[in-house]
């Protein structure tokens, strides 16, 4: 999670960490796939992964499409 972070981290180590820092973002508003980058250093794909498991497990809600997505507690 950007420079110095968990750059060495395996991914399976930071994406539950990532999971958490999403819930917590969503505690305080919509998430989007920007925002979690910006706030994990994560990849778009590594991002919208962490969002698309939250959401499948009923964590998350999505609304919105594509470039429009947003993420909040159901």
């Amino acid at each position: 999670f950007g420079p110095g972070g968990y750059a060495d981290t395996p991914l399976a180590e930071v994406l539950p960490i990532a999971e958490q820092i999403a819930l917590a973002l969503a505690a305080q508003g919509p998430v989007t796939n920007a925002l979690l980058r910006d706030r994990t250093g994560l990849s778009s794909a590594e991002s919208r992964s962490v969002l698309l498991r939250l959401a499948g497990r009923g964590e998350l809600v999505r609304l919105g499409e594509r470039r429009g997505s947003r993420y909040v507690l159901p």
